[in-house]
């Protein structure tokens, strides 16, 4: 089914612009009985690439990393949240998959967090808009 839907879109939507952004995310619906499903989408186009079942047995990590060898990554960027910040991950997105990553980083690598605080400059504080543009957005 997956693969006609993703057929159809290219019929209609031509192929994927190749400088668009490759997000990577999982998502749990309501009532998914414990499953998630992990998707990939070209952003800002908003194509569709892909989704995998992630089984409640497992997490969205083994699943991104077969998803990544299903798609054409070559020289793509690819986005991943910080649960995908690992090394293997990045490993596979870049020696096998061709592409390069952008993957956050947070409390759950901390060594990994402290050497991008101590090597990448801390970026200014960015000051509030004026009161009155709150003033003005909020009303209607």
């Amino acid at each position: 089914m997956e693969k006609a839907l993703l057929e159809f879109e290219r019929v209609v939507r031509g192929p994927v612009p190749e400088n668009q952004l490759v997000v990577m995310d999982g998502k749990e619906p309501n009532h998914g009985g414990g499953h998630s499903i992990l998707s990939a989408i070209s952003v800002p186009g908003q194509h569709n690439l892909g989704s995998i079942l992630v089984d409640e047995k497992t997490n969205e990590i083994p699943v991104a990393q077969t998803m990544m060898a299903q798609l054409d990554l070559d020289g793509r960027l690819v986005s991943l949240d910080a649960l995908h910040t690992q090394t293997e991950t990045a490993r596979k997105l870049v020696l096998e998959a061709g592409a390069h990553y952008l993957l956050t980083v947070k409390d759950n690598q901390p060594t990994v967090k402290d050497n991008v605080h101590r090597i990448v400059p801390a970026l200014p504080a960015v000051s509030p808009p004026p009161t009155r543009f709150f003033q003005a957005s909020l009303q209607f």
